[in-house]
């Protein structure tokens, strides 16, 4: 479910980069345009984790005090604000929710599909007491049906006795050659 999430989410982080450079880019031209103090930020790269910092919730704006147009600058930190920690958070929560749904929705199938591949991984254990029984060129080669009774209502009890009468007589069989097999085996 981890990976599946970061691949959906690989969308929603190229527009969080592409808002997180914009905000960088404006605050790092408002910076230049002042002087002294007010030049706090010196590269983009300062702007870029200025703005970073904003939308992790850090509200440093002592900065900010010394440029030569405040209400730009806070017009611009309220925005980045607003608009990377509400709007992208949102847009994240619902990202991961979409890939929750996808995941869950198919948890029953990839639960039947895991206990196929177990019992195909060791059919071997099913089959291991019988293994003297197989000769021939079709050694090894069974078909396996398996099906759940409880949850099939379809089928009457007179059909469920067949099978049960058609079982119980390829179980003796079965015991009839292993034994036969037995004893010329001992002789």
């Amino acid at each position: 479910m981890l990976l599946g999430s970061f691949s959906d989410m690989k969308i929603f982080l190229l527009i969080l980069f592409i808002v997180e450079i914009g905000f960088g880019e404006a605050f790092l031209r408002l910076s230049e345009v002042s002087s002294g103090k007010g030049n706090f930020l010196s590269n983009f790269a300062m702007s870029f984790v200025y703005t970073f910092r904003i939308s992790l919730a850090d509200n440093d704006t002592e900065p900010m005090e010394e440029i030569e147009q405040p209400v730009t600058a806070w017009i611009l930190f309220v925005l980045c604000g607003l608009g990377t920690n509400i709007v992208m958070l949102n847009l994240l929560i619902s990202i991961i929710g979409q890939s929750y749904e996808r995941v869950t929705s198919t948890a029953v199938l990839a639960m039947y599909k895991e206990h196929a591949d177990l019992i195909c991984d060791n059919n071997y254990l099913l089959l291991a007491p019988f293994s003297w029984f197989r000769s021939g060129k079709d050694n090894g080669a069974y078909l396996m049906v398996v099906t759940d009774i409880t949850q099939d209502s379809q089928q009457s009890d007179s059909q469920n006795d067949a099978i049960s009468g058609s079982l119980t007589k390829v179980k003796e069989e079965l015991i009839e050659l292993m034994v036969r097999k037995y004893l010329l085996i001992s002789f």
